[in-house]
């Protein structure tokens, strides 16, 4: 239940973008999150951000969103190397 807790309280757009990567990458295992809502949360931060900094050439999100979906399937069927981000 604190494991919910803390990723309900990090699961805006803000708090997703402080989280490290191990808390991320411990909130797809725990399915707490998936990994296309991760891609989405950067994606609309990308797109909200990128207007004054200019610093995304190109916005493959299409893809993005694929690979996001296929982790996500990868996920559910038990792989765990996949996700390159050990505690």
């Amino acid at each position: 239940m604190a494991d919910e807790a803390r990723f309900l309280k990090m699961s805006s757009e803000v708090g997703i973008s402080q989280a490290s990567a191990c808390t991320l990458a411990d909130a797809l295992r725990r399915r707490h999150v998936s990994a296309l809502e991760l891609t989405d949360v950067y994606i609309a931060r990308i797109e909200r951000l990128d207007k004054s900094i200019n610093a995304v050439v190109v916005g493959d999100f299409d893809h993005a969103r694929d690979a996001a979906k296929a982790a996500d399937i990868a996920l559910r069927a038990g792989w765990r190397v996949l996700f390159s981000v050990y505690r």
